[in-house]
């Protein structure tokens, strides 16, 4: 039997094969690289004098945010909604989101016919929903004041997250 110095070639291979995943792993992974990257931009923050305290409220703002998700259910929810008024038109400007705006936005028109007490709780519904909106205007019309029937234009922003389409 032959004796070697130091330890046996098999255990320096295993050794060498371990790093190498666990290099890979930590290094290569995409959830690794996003928390880095956020790690990064924490110590950018924190370097300029911006708090914890900043960053948790960018993150809960980005939450309260409409994803692909939620501007699904927005539209399902009015389209749900149509048979009930004698008019219902959602109209989005485009799919990609206003990048100008901070946050990004989908700027919409909503038109309304029917009756009176339908189309105003619909907008009181749709103002207060949990999406984050921001009426740019609105207009009503009737022909009997408001009593029976109403017609609606609201042009308004809706608010989406910054991973919204992607």
């Amino acid at each position: 039997m032959i004796k070697t110095k130091g330890p046996p070639l098999l255990f320096i291979l295993l050794a060498v094969i371990n790093l190498t995943g666990i290099f890979f792993l930590r290094f290569k992974s995409p959830g690794f690289l996003e928390l880095k990257k956020k790690v990064e931009f924490q110590d950018k923050l924190t370097s300029k004098g911006y708090s914890k305290d900043f960053w948790e409220r960018q993150i809960m703002i980005e939450n309260i945010l409409s994803n692909d998700e939620k501007v699904l259910e927005f539209i399902s929810f009015l389209n749900n909604l149509s048979p009930k008024f004698d008019k219902l038109l959602l109209k989005f400007e485009s799919d990609e989101p206003v990048i100008s705006t901070s946050p990004k936005s989908l700027p919409f028109l909503l038109e309304l016919s029917g009756s009176s007490d339908e189309v105003f709780s619909l907008l009181n519904k749709v103002i207060r929903s949990t999406s984050p909106i921001e009426v740019i205007s609105l207009s009503a019309e009737t022909k009997d004041s408001f009593v029976n029937k109403t017609s609606l234009i609201l042009r308004a922003r809706l608010y989406v997250a910054e991973n919204y389409n992607r």
